[in-house]
């Protein structure tokens, strides 16, 4: 059974919050993260985070370990990704 779009997406930002509180890997944190927002917005879905979001604090943690250019990078290249390739980012 394939699961559509926004269930793959939201598992994406699950997987970025584990690998982000993982530690050790806090770029593909947000990339993953990007891409599951990427994926989202191509479904058509509005994806409104607010700091009581129950990821943010993960996704804040991995960014603040990142620099402006390894954050706009990890987005730019999450954005890209289909979500085939985002699940292998996952599981690498």
């Amino acid at each position: 059974m394939a699961l559509h779009w926004p269930v793959r997406a939201t598992s994406l930002r699950r997987l970025a919050k584990a690998v982000s509180s993982a530690g050790g890997r806090p770029e593909t944190a947000v990339t993953l993260a990007a891409a599951a927002d990427q994926l989202l917005h191509e479904e058509g879905v509005v994806v409104a985070y607010s700091a009581d979001s129950p990821g943010r604090p993960h996704l804040d943690a991995a960014e603040s370990a990142l620099t402006s250019e390894q954050i706009s990078q990890a987005k730019e290249d999450g954005r890209s990704l289909s979500a085939g390739e985002a699940l292998a980012l996952a599981r690498s």
